[in-house]
C-alpha cells in the first residue's frame, strides 16, 4: 500500500502544475491581484473582474 501512495505522489510531483497562489487583493476595477510562485519564482499576477473574458497576466514587479 505505502510503494503505490509512493508512486501516485511522485507522479503527481512530475506532472503537476508549478504555480501555487498565497494571497489576493481587491483592483479598483473589480478585478484582483494575486501573489504566489510559478516555477519557483515569486510572481504578481493581475486577474480581470468576473465577465471579463480575459485570463490572468503576470505583472512585472522588480523584488529587491
Amino acid at each position: 500500500m505505502n510503494k503505490i501512495i509512493c508512486v501516485a505522489l511522485l507522479c503527481l510531483g512530475a506532472t503537476g502544475c508549478s504555480t501555487v497562489y498565497m494571497d489576493s487583493a481587491s483592483a479598483k476595477d473589480g478585478g484582483r491581484y494575486v501573489s504566489g510562485s510559478h516555477n519557483g519564482q515569486k510572481v504578481i499576477f493581475y486577474c480581470p473582474a468576473k465577465d471579463s473574458n480575459s485570463d490572468c497576466v503576470n505583472v512585472d514587479i522588480d523584488y529587491k
